[in-house]
């Protein structure tokens, strides 16, 4: 089970007590140092959200608030970045999820190995690394070195719903985990 204590004791510290709550107004300091019988409806709230997969609205909505870019003018809408502030216990529930979902990715080598981003003990400067090899002995090597480098601006945003749906499906990813996937990647709530 994903929803253990430990699992939620663990991603309850790793919240950052300084980060402002989102709509729900839940301090992170709240839910570190509560007593004994809110850290238990804790995790019947966490338990309840695994069983039936409906995450509360408050915990998907974000509060965006304009912050003024350094030197910019305040005059024009593009020199202001967008602070998104989001619920502590949504932000526990996301990590809870990921955690397994990293977890049955690694163990089951679903992640292809040349994939560095985002993953445990792994880093994008191993990737750096290699290409700097290559290009130091692709003229030793007498080899032609061709690099295509992409940056997909908001790839996040572009990415459909359904199709990653049916490549977590794809994966093995099944049960309670990937409807707590779909109900985040769809912002299903209760």
């Amino acid at each position: 089970m994903v929803h253990g204590p430990t699992n939620i004791k663990l991603a309850i510290q790793q919240l950052k007590n300084r980060k402002s709550p989102g709509e729900d107004q839940i301090h992170a300091g709240f839910l570190k140092h509560a007593g004994k019988e809110a850290r238990t409806s804790v995790r019947m709230w966490f338990q309840k959200i695994w069983e039936t997969g409906f995450v509360p609205s408050l915990w998907i909505k974000a509060v965006l608030v304009p912050v003024l870019k350094n030197g910019k003018d305040p005059k024009s809408t593009a020199s202001y970045r967008l602070i998104s502030l989001t619920s502590i216990m949504g932000k526990s529930t996301e990590r809870i999820i990921n955690t397994k979902l990293n977890w049955l990715l690694e163990t089951n080598n679903i992640i292809a190995n040349g994939q560095a981003g985002f993953r445990i003990h792994r880093s994008t400067s191993e990737h750096i690394a290699k290409f700097s090899h290559f290009i130091k002995h692709a003229p030793d090597n007498k080899r032609i070195l061709t690099a295509v480098i992409i940056d997909f601006k908001s790839a996040y945003d572009s990415v459909w719903n359904e199709t990653l749906q049916l490549k977590l499906v794809r994966s093995g990813i099944r049960s309670n985990l990937l409807q707590r996937l779909e109900s985040f990647i769809s912002h299903t709530a209760c």
